[in-house]
């Protein structure tokens, strides 16, 4: 990861690469959360929200299966069906 240094006023510059990982532009605001291992996480204010993790409604009828996998060096025969 790239690193920057905090000058005498406490500020710092974003590398780069950041600012075109979180597509920052001059006047964009920003927001600083900690997390619970006391991490800080730099967001861009007004970003919009990752999709929500998709949740079964009700009960569902998907059972639960023990499976066995067996990896065998050998390659898989080739289709033929073309």
């Amino acid at each position: 990861m790239p690193e920057t240094r905090v000058n005498s006023s406490g500020q710092i510059a974003l590398p780069p690469s950041i600012l075109r990982y979180l597509d920052l532009h001059a006047g964009d605001r920003v927001e600083f959360h900690r997390t619970a291992d006391g991490r800080v996480v730099l967001e861009k204010v007004g970003a919009p929200a990752p999709p929500p993790l998709l949740r079964p409604v009700g009960k569902s009828n998907i059972e639960e299966v023990d499976v066995e996998v067996e990896h065998s060096a050998e390659k898989p025969p080739r289709r033929t069906d073309s």
